[in-house]
C-alpha cells in the first residue's frame, strides 16, 4: 500500500479561481447599491452647488453605513469599504476639474441603477417619516414639560382673599 504522506499535496489554486474570488469579495451587490442611491440622492438635495470634496464622499459613506448598521460596528466598516470601494474618488490624483455635489450624486445613481434609486427613494422616505416620529416626539415631550411648568406657575400666582397686595378683598 503506498504512502499517503509521501503523495504529492497541492494547496495553491488556480489563478482565475483567485482572480473570481477576489471579484466575488468586492462585486457591487444590491444592499451596496441602494446605499449608493441614497448618498446620489442625498447629494442632489443637499446643496447641490458646492464643490464635491473627497472628505464629503467618506462622510457620507461613514454615515449612511452606521445608519444602517449601528456606529462603529465591523459590519458597518466592512459595508463602508465596499460602498468607497465603488464610489469614484473625488481627488484622483489629479483632479481633472471641479466636481459639484450635483454632478457627483448623478454619477453614483448612474452606476446603482434604476431599481437601486427606487428603493433608496423607499428608504429615504422611510427615513423621512422617523425624522418626523423623533420630532413629534420632541415636540410633545416639550409641550407636556411647558404645560406641567404652566400649571405650576398659575396655582402659585392665584390671587388669595387675605392678600391685599393681590388686590383681593380682606
Amino acid at each position: 500500500m503506498r504512502d499517503r504522506s509521501r503523495a504529492p499535496l497541492t494547496l495553491a489554486s488556480d489563478p482565475d479561481m483567485d482572480a473570481a474570488l477576489a471579484a466575488a469579495r468586492t462585486a457591487l451587490d444590491n444592499p451596496t447599491r441602494v446605499l449608493m442611491a441614497a448618498i446620489g440622492t442625498a447629494l442632489l438635495t443637499t446643496r447641490p452647488t458646492l464643490p464635491m470634496r473627497e472628505v464629503t464622499r467618506l462622510a457620507y459613506a461613514s454615515r449612511v453605513t452606521s445608519s444602517v448598521h449601528g456606529f462603529g460596528t465591523p459590519r458597518a466598516a466592512a459595508a463602508s469599504a465596499l460602498l468607497l470601494r465603488h464610489m469614484p474618488r473625488v481627488d484622483d490624483p489629479r483632479p481633472p476639474a471641479p466636481i459639484t455635489r450635483a454632478e457627483y450624486g448623478m454619477q453614483l445613481l448612474k452606476k446603482a441603477g434604476p431599481a437601486a434609486v427606487d428603493a433608496a427613494a423607499r428608504w429615504a422616505a422611510a427615513e423621512r417619516v422617523a425624522e418626523l416620529q423623533r420630532r413629534a416626539a420632541r415636540d410633545y415631550a416639550d409641550a407636556q414639560a411647558n404645560r406641567a411648568a404652566h400649571a405650576t406657575r398659575a396655582t402659585m400666582c392665584v390671587p388669595s382673599a387675605a392678600d391685599p397686595a393681590s388686590g383681593g378683598a380682606a
